[in-house]
């Protein structure tokens, strides 16, 4: 596959995941669905709960992202359930080194992007195409890590500074936010465009309540267990 651009010079939204997919393939002579399941949903405690009859194409409108075909793509196609996939989410936010190890973790909250790299990025967010690649977030300093969009310094809508999130056609949003304590999905899959005030609003007032939430149920669950210990 010829590149687009030289490594490091550019950002663009395209096939990365799927060429990443290839490779895992090809260095661990295992088709990705079967990587997945034996190094990630395994690792994170859960069964990925297939649906090979393609039962959840009701929820986005019979739209099949296979295109009919057997190849395991890296950025689409996968159906598993929400509590599966938050059961990742959660052992990233931990850090629990169930799914990576501490290294690979720090390595992906880390910004990846500078010099002409991070300047095609801030032109894709502030270009037509920008509420989408931006998630629902704003502000400066938005870089991206391996995996999806970093918030900027200044945090954003609940978020705290360097949280993680991205999302995809139906207008699902994932987040992982170390700052906060707090991780998690919103999956209304509506075909796009959807609303992107609207979902916004909400997104953010999920962000914003959940959060102090669950850190103090987490530092309530920390006292007890403590007390326990005594």
């Amino acid at each position: 596959m010829p590149a687009t651009c030289q490594p490091g010079t550019a950002w663009m939204y395209g096939h990365g995941p799927d060429v990443a997919a290839y490779l895992i393939e090809r260095a661990g002579a295992l088709r990705l669905d079967e990587y997945l399941r034996a190094n990630v949903f395994a690792r994170a405690g859960v069964a990925p709960d297939e649906d090979p009859e393609g039962l959840g194409l009701a929820a986005v409108g019979g739209f099949n992202a296979h295109d009919g075909g057997d190849v395991c793509y890296g950025g689409h196609g996968a159906y598993v359930t929400v509590r599966a996939f938050v059961s990742v989410l959660e052992s990233v936010l931990r850090d629990d080194r169930r799914v990576l190890s501490h290294e690979m973790v720090r390595e992906m909250f880390r910004p990846q992007l500078e010099g002409t790299a991070e300047a095609a990025l801030q032109a894709a967010l502030e270009g037509p195409a920008g509420p989408a690649f931006g998630c629902g977030t704003s502000g400066s300093g938005r870089n991206w890590g391996l995996g999806g969009l970093l918030v900027g310094e200044d945090g954003d809508g609940g978020l705290g500074k360097g949280a993680m999130i991205w999302g995809w056609g139906h207008n699902t949003v994932w987040f992982i936010d170390p700052t906060n304590g707090v991780c998690g999905i919103a999956s209304p899959q509506l075909l796009m465009p959807g609303d992107i005030s609207v979902a916004t609003q909400l997104k953010s007032a999920f962000r914003s309540h959940l959060g102090p939430v669950l850190k103090a149920a987490e530092i309530s669950s920390a006292n007890v267990r403590a007390e326990s210990s005594t």
